[in-house]
């Protein structure tokens, strides 16, 4: 019983014929075979079709399937690794712009705080010149109505200090002493009324020595002026 033949149909002229006529190459990968018989091709170059194991790459050298594949993944590779290093690209970019976002909002707050703290101490001195301001005025006004009451153009009358020190003098004394106990100014003087005995007595004797007084004695009468010779 003869063995079925394995027949394949030529793209080219469209017969069938055994797979024989199909052989291409024979090596350590295995027997490969194409899509044109062997009197086509003799006429016309063999096409690649998808279906095959091995394609041609655009400067006509073949390219197997494994070679392809190898490619593939490194090109898919390549891309990942691409869209990696954006996306770590991006990252940084956004980390740098979160950044320079915080800094900003630092400084914005730091630079408003400044503000504030500015404006309180500005108000706080304005605050206390005005109150300074006012004491002074208060004070201007109270000088100006202190002055307005004490009247400049009264004659200055001793104090009782003054009178009492004035009083005290030797030549007032003796002047007492010459006018008489009964004069209103010996009695108006201060510490008149307190004076003792031993006081007047010292006086008297003062009086009595004194050149002045002997000479107002010895030449006016009191109330009448001077003495007639």
């Amino acid at each position: 019983m003869n063995k079925a033949m394995l027949m394949k149909t030529c793209s080219i002229c469209g017969l069938q014929k055994p797979l024989s006529a199909f052989l291409q190459v024979t090596g350590p990968e295995g027997t490969n075979y194409g899509n044109i018989c062997a009197a086509c091709r003799k006429t016309q170059p063999e096409k690649p079709t998808e279906n095959e194991e091995a394609t041609s790459s655009t400067t006509g050298h073949k390219i197997d399937a494994k070679a392809k594949a190898r490619g593939d993944i490194d090109k898919k590779q390549q891309l990942e690794k691409v869209e990696e290093l954006y996306h770590e690209d991006r990252d940084k970019v956004s980390e740098k712009e979160a950044k320079r976002t915080e800094k900003i909002t630092i400084l914005t707050a730091q630079e408003t705080k400044q503000r504030e703290q500015q404006k309180s101490k500005q108000s706080f001195l304005d605050r206390h010149k005005a109150a300074q301001q006012t004491i002074e005025v208060f004070g201007g006004e109270q000088q100006t109505a202190k002055e307005k009451r004490i009247d400049l153009t009264a004659p200055v009358l001793d104090t009782y200090h003054g009178l009492k020190e004035k009083h005290k003098g030797v030549m007032f004394n003796q002047f007492k002493t010459w006018l008489g106990g009964g004069a209103p100014i010996g009695s108006q003087a201060p510490g008149s009324h307190t004076a003792g005995k031993e006081q007047a007595k010292k006086t008297r004797e003062t009086t009595e020595k004194d050149p002045l007084v002997d000479y107002i004695d010895q030449n006016w009468t009191p109330g009448k002026g001077p003495k007639r010779r």
